[in-house]
């Protein structure tokens, strides 16, 4: 028996091939790994461990009670530290990159897994003169592998103090 190609056959090979490539790109990307995206998140809750309440005043020489959460979605364990800080009106809070040029007044570090949290209680003393609008800054820093430094992620947060006697 003979094969002819007549306009039907032609017709029918066509839909059957790109049917065949159609479905083989849909199993590929279908195959293919989800892009992640590789970050690290920082946050702070009052004193009661809530996204409210927190504190507004607090006497020179006392200590300020807040809650401070690091989430790791690097993909790989990663060394991180975070950096307390407190500045007044004249220091410059972190831009673009660049931290703070405030001291540190409390360092706290510690190694995270990946996909995991880090919450942690941190009483910070307040010893600075009587003012108000002073900053307590939390700065992230994390160990980079090639420096073996830290390094300022970019990531910070604040909440504004007025400090009485």
């Amino acid at each position: 028996m003979k094969f002819e190609l007549n306009e039907d056959t032609a017709v029918l090979v066509a839909v059957g091939t790109a049917t065949i490539l159609v479905l083989g790109m849909v199993a590929y990307t279908a195959m293919q790994p989800k892009p992640t995206e590789h970050f690290f998140a920082l946050y702070l809750l009052g004193p009661s461990q809530m996204a409210t309440g927190y504190p507004k005043e607090v006497r020179r020489g006392e200590s300020v009670g807040l809650y401070v959460g690091v989430y790791n979605s690097m993909g790989r364990a990663e060394w991180v530290r975070v950096l307390v800080k407190i500045g007044a009106n004249a220091t410059s809070i972190p831009t673009d990159g660049n931290p703070s040029s405030a001291p540190a007044v409390m360092i706290y570090e510690r190694i995270l897994l990946s996909n995991q949290t880090w919450e942690f209680y941190a009483s910070i003393p307040v010893d600075v003169p009587v003012g108000h609008n002073y900053q307590l800054m939390f700065e992230l820093w994390y160990l980079n592998e090639q420096s073996n430094r830290y390094t300022f992620d970019g990531r910070w947060t604040q909440i504004w103090l007025n400090v009485t006697s």
